[in-house]
């Protein structure tokens, strides 16, 4: 088993005084020789936007992009005519395809925005563009499927092989988790909270990889909010 830990305080920092942006993975001027994403999931990004600012219109081609609310609104408007105020426990999922054009802006005057950004290559190139909007309830000490490649109903979607899972759980709480395929790998983010998994120890926005591993065991230290995403590492036959 691969195991690699991503430090929060180590992370990539982007300041354009209306955007503060942390990167995980490599991304804009940032640059890592070992930071290159994880298997498909390409980008990580943990971004604050002030209030009446945000990414004017662009485009993108061929990428899976997720984006979770943590605080405040995020408000989205595309090409297609889609247009939305997400606030958090809402979960939005774009699938670029061929090409896709939106702007994404916090609305408020007053409230800053705290949301996750998540890229995931696609197995499919040059799809239909699509987009995607779900409210999720958030049970403690469980963990809440956001989405699955089989696509059960309630849980979004993506082109590619890959499961992304939110949990809430309470101090002393124990969770095992199973991957789903062998060639698939887990990608771990503390969002609040203080855990230990795999004999480390994380704390809010340290994140671990792990490649190879056929369960995870994770133990809550306080109560914590996870991200946990399954992704493929390995493509077949290898």
């Amino acid at each position: 088993m691969k195991k690699t830990i991503y430090r929060a305080d180590e992370r990539g920092f982007t300041n354009h005084k209306w955007l503060k942006s942390y990167h995980t993975f490599n991304f804009a001027n940032y640059y890592e020789e070992d930071r290159s994403g994880f298997g498909k999931l390409l980008v990580l990004n943990e971004d604050s936007v002030q209030p009446g600012t945000g990414f004017g219109t662009h485009r993108h081609d061929n990428v899976e992009i997720i984006s979770i609310p943590l605080d405040g609104e995020l408000s989205h408007k595309d090409d297609s005519g889609n247009e939305s105020i997400l606030h958090k426990g809402e979960i939005q999922v774009i699938s670029a395809g061929r090409g896709y054009t939106h702007s994404e802006s916090n609305p408020s005057e007053t409230e800053l925005l705290h949301f996750l950004e998540i890229w995931i290559l696609p197995n499919r190139i040059h799809g239909e563009p699509r987009y995607q909007v779900r409210y999720f309830d958030f049970e403690k000490d469980k963990w809440v499927p956001i989405i699955h490649p089989d696509q059960p109903d309630g849980i979004l979607s993506i082109y590619q092989d890959a499961c992304l899972c939110l949990g809430k759980f309470e101090k002393n709480v124990r969770s095992v988790y199973n991957p789903a395929h062998p060639l698939h790998g887990i990608f771990l983010m503390v969002l609040s909270g203080r855990i230990e998994v795999m004999e480390e120890q994380l704390h809010q926005y340290d994140a671990i990889a792990l490649d190879g591993a056929s369960v995870i065991n994770i133990r809550c230290l306080d109560d914590s909010d996870i991200l946990l995403i399954e992704i493929p590492t390995r493509n077949e036959g290898t």
